[in-house]
């Protein structure tokens, strides 16, 4: 993305106790939003965090693994997502991948 990483901005957009911003910060991200904040509501208000990075681990429960895929597929962002490896299974995720602007001609790198 052209930035040193000290300038660059992550967003974890999931809270859990605060350790993801610690952790990044050790290796050189300082600049990571990382909140105790509705993701959801933040989508619809339209009022992101200014990042130039989304990164990562939604949780597996219910529907956020889609909700999240979504917002990044649309989002025109780079984004870093870990997920299952059952996820490229999904109905959602395969229309994703054939209609997505952002996800068609470059699909996600897989890592197993």
């Amino acid at each position: 993305h052209g930035s040193k990483s000290g300038q660059l901005r992550l967003w974890d957009p999931y809270y859990c106790d605060g350790a993801v911003a610690r952790n990044l910060a050790s290796l050189g991200f300082p600049k990571v939003h990382n909140r105790n904040e509705d993701f959801y509501a933040i989508l619809r208000s339209g009022k992101l965090p200014p990042h130039d990075v989304l990164i990562t681990s939604p949780p597996y429960s219910a529907d956020h693994i889609e909700r999240c895929m979504r917002h990044c597929a649309s989002s025109g962002k780079p984004w870093c997502v870990l997920l299952p490896n059952w996820v490229h299974k999904k109905d959602y995720y395969q229309e994703l991948l054939r209609s997505a602007p952002s996800l068609i001609g470059s699909a996600p790198m897989y890592l197993g």
